[in-house]
């Protein structure tokens, strides 16, 4: 008698690289909600892979490196495509369920009616909790029917929901979002979000004036410490909002480069020529380049 594939109403959805230090405790505090946790993995170096495969059954390990024109919603939407669940969680994996939000997602996932459900955030910040500076406004309808699920925006990717806003539910709980190690972790991160920020920029026509390395990066502090009150979360406040200025910086310079920044190969080519115009000034014995063959 053939025996039926038990329902999956739950799939936890997860995009990894290089996570051996978070995923055992990621999957420690997912295991218990989830029917499986579907890992994307953009080609890890480190012990990821082997974590997640001795995890159990209910662990789908699928190696998905990125390709140079894929962004993290690419990735995000293979889940989407390899997870067999009726609704999906997506989450990071510096994220951890707290008590008050899996007691909310068991019962909402049990509703006819809504096809989505938003959850916010219990941000940190250098290992300390934050609630102001942008923080804040976090609210994402991260927990979806798998069938009216799809991804946009290869950078802080959006989810896209076939249905209307007014079936989306609110959630109370909140999702813990302890995000870096430490702050080589993070300027890691920022290296990488910052070309693709570049990328994302330049293909919505952005030309990098000049003064804009200096104020874009100059408004996201003040916009950080003092229209989203980033104050109010005090040193740690005024660290992000730095940070803000100088992530952006790095961005801006990253542009600035692509757009305006001058060529190796030509300066190369004019130092050359110019040696080759005046043989006689070198002291090595060496004969000029130009009587050395073609370069």
């Amino acid at each position: 008698m053939r025996q039926e594939t038990p329902k999956i109403q739950l799939s936890v959805v997860v995009i990894t690289k290089d996570e051996e230090s978070d995923l055992p405790r990621f999957l420690e505090n997912f295991l218990p909600i989830a029917d499986e946790i579907v890992i994307i993995d953009d080609g890890s170096t480190d012990r990821t892979e082997e974590i997640a495969r001795s995890a159990g059954p209910r662990v789908k390990f699928f190696s998905c490196r990125r390709t140079a024109d894929e962004g993290f919603c690419d990735q995000r939407q293979k889940g989407v495509h390899f997870a067999r669940g009726e609704w999906l969680l997506q989450v990071d994996c510096d994220m951890r369920l707290t008590p008050e939000l899996e007691r909310e997602i068991r019962t909402a996932i049990q509703s006819p009616n809504k096809i989505a459900y938003c959850y916010r955030l219990h941000q940190y910040f250098m290992n300390h909790p934050v609630r102001y500076g942008g923080f804040q406004y976090w609210n994402q309808p991260w927990l979806s029917r798998r069938s009216l699920t799809s991804w946009t925006q290869r950078v802080h990717e959006r989810i896209h929901l076939d249905g209307p806003v007014s079936d989306i539910g609110q959630l109370q709980g909140r999702m813990a979002h302890l995000n870096d190690t430490d702050f080589a972790e993070r300027l890691r991160k920022n290296y990488q979000y910052s070309h693709l920020e570049v990328e994302r920029l330049l293909a919505k026509g952005e030309t990098f004036p000049t003064y804009k390395v200096l104020f874009v990066p100059l408004w996201r502090f003040i916009r950080a410490y003092l229209l989203m009150r980033g104050f109010l979360d005090g040193r740690v406040g005024f660290i992000w909002a730095l940070y803000q200025f100088t992530s952006n910086t790095t961005v801006y310079y990253l542009g600035w480069g692509r757009r305006h920044g001058g060529s190796r190969e030509r300066n190369e080519a004019l130092i050359r020529d110019a040696m080759e115009r005046q043989p006689t000034s070198r002291k090595d014995g060496l004969p000029p380049l130009s009587a050395l063959g073609p370069q």
